[in-house]
């Protein structure tokens, strides 16, 4: 972590190449110093945290965005989440905005539920726990809209046909002849 004030902010790397400011593991961060593949743990003497004792803090996976139309459930997906020595997980997700306040059923499960009733974006917070340590937050939106959650292509039985396309262009080339 570097100090930025009275805030720690966590530095970033990119596996096996690691940048001048730290680290990071796709999106995840870890301190400054500890890259995983020189052997130093980049240990302060703070709380463990770092690996120093041998446990090395979870982390969490609050799975992808979604998008889904009103009164639609959804299921969000912390299953992902691991703790480097396989220790069992706790799970706590929490909403963070939103339009409305949801009620999230099974709320200290990897996969928690809820049903969306107002338009808008809504933002999770997952955090995990081994017993020891908890993991950095991870977070996943779930977009509400009207007549989300399809690719928007026509289903089956529905839309134009092949025949009624090639009328339609046959329809419009003559129609161009005559301009």
């Amino acid at each position: 972590m570097q100090r930025d004030g009275e805030h720690s902010v966590p530095t970033c790397w990119k596996a096996r190449a690691p940048s001048p400011s730290g680290r990071c593991d796709g999106d995840r961060c870890a301190p400054e110093g500890s890259d995983g593949s020189d052997g130093s743990d980049g240990s302060d003497g703070s709380d463990g945290s770092d690996g120093s004792d041998g446990n090395l803090p979870p982390v969490a996976e609050a799975g992808p965005a979604q998008a889904v139309s009103p009164g639609t459930p959804v299921e969000l997906n912390g299953s992902e989440s691991r703790d480097p020595e396989g220790e069992d997980l706790t799970f706590m997700w929490e909403q963070t905005s939103g339009p409305e306040e949801v009620s999230l059923s099974g709320a200290t499960t990897p996969r928690p539920g809820f049903t969306p009733q107002l338009q808008g974006v809504y933002v999770f917070r997952l955090v995990v726990s081994d017993g020891t340590y908890d993991s950095a937050p991870d977070f996943t939106e779930v977009s509400v809209e009207a007549g989300a959650g399809g690719c928007g292509c026509a289903g089956a039985g529905e839309g134009i046909s092949s025949l009624a396309l090639i009328m339609l262009l046959g329809m419009l080339v003559r129609w161009g002849r005559r301009s």
